[in-house]
């Protein structure tokens, strides 16, 4: 891939400059770097890095004059993340910032030096990650976007949601595994799928095709985010209810969504980039939990599944949509 600079500009789009601009702007530069799995052009990446570059413009760090950001972006294939991790270090950052874990894994095994922050994570401690959510130790330190024990929470949201719903798919980053609680019972079936791939999500899915009273809820994670769309397609086509950890798939025609809002975790790294490049490391600053949680309900994809959305829990959302 050649070389690309993202210029995350205020209230705009991100663009990225021509090889010979990126080779000058290096100079008196500090660098970091971004590996996500979501691609440039996806909506839900865009929003993350310009929610980064507002936070490091409000701390005096203007992308494109004073920092340089280097994006990379990844698939689900080992042999694709490790060319990419190794692309990204080869530009020197200072800084490295990743999501999801595979992304991360492979940049602190490439680069076991280089600070690194992670977003949106469940346990980091679990996962091995870092010593302790107070003091990381090591490179790493990072956000935490939902506990496991959400889990349940997504499943009575659903339930109340569609209170005739009897299956309940769970699809999952097989990251997820390491930290997946033991659910109590729920009066519902609960089939947990841990899934990285287009493939592996279309069998779990035509497992249940076209069965009734089957609900769906889908977990936070860059392999299941990248084929969301499909995701949504097959639940509409089967009037599946279905619930999201993320809510930019309620924003693009899912149904509900709540939990963490990736895009204030993105914003609130850059106070850790800024610290960092200020002499403080990594490990000693403390893994910070979410503020800030989303319910939101499309209204629209409610009326098209034949959906009648409880007063209660449209008085409890924070956004509707119409």
């Amino acid at each position: 891939m050649r070389r690309r600079e993202v210029l995350a500009l205020l209230g705009g789009p991100i663009v990225f400059a021509p090889e010979m601009v990126w080779a000058q702007s290096l100079r008196g530069m500090r660098r970091i770097g971004v590996m996500m799995q979501l691609a440039e052009n996806d909506p839900a990446a865009q929003a993350q890095l310009t929610a980064l570059s507002e936070g490091l413009a409000e701390l005096g760090w203007e992308v494109g004059k004073n920092i340089q950001i280097e994006y990379r972006t990844t698939t689900s294939d080992p042999n694709t993340i490790a060319s990419k991790a190794s692309e990204l270090i080869l530009t020197r950052p200072e800084i490295l910032l990743a999501v999801p874990f595979v992304n991360v894994a492979e940049l602190r095994r490439q680069s076991p030096t280089t600070p690194l922050i992670f977003i949106h994570f469940a346990d980091p401690v679990r996962l091995g990650l870092v010593d302790a959510i107070a003091r990381p130790g090591g490179n790493t330190t990072g956000f935490m976007g939902f506990a496991p024990t959400m889990l349940e929470k997504w499943i009575e949201l659903l339930k109340e949601l569609s209170p005739t719903v009897e299956r309940v798919i769970v699809l999952f980053s097989p990251s997820w595994l390491a930290v997946m609680p033991t659910l109590q019972p729920s009066g519902m079936q609960v089939t947990l799928v841990a899934a990285q791939n287009s493939h592996e999500i279309e069998l779990a899915l035509k497992s249940v095709w076209r069965e009734p009273h089957v609900g769906l809820v889908v977990l936070p994670g860059g392999p299941i985010a990248l084929h969301r769309k499909w995701i949504m397609d097959a639940a509409a086509e089967n009037r599946w209810p279905a619930v999201y950890g993320n809510g930019f798939y309620a924003e693009e025609g899912g149904l509900a969504s709540y939990g963490a809002s990736i895009v204030d975790q993105w914003r609130r790294a850059a106070s850790y980039v800024h610290r960092i490049l200020n002499g403080d490391q990594a490990g000693d600053l403390p893994v910070q939990f979410a503020i800030k949680f989303e319910l939101v309900i499309n209204l629209k994809t409610a009326k098209a599944l034949g959906i009648t959305i409880p007063p209660t829990l449209l008085a409890r959302a924070d956004e509707v949509i119409e």
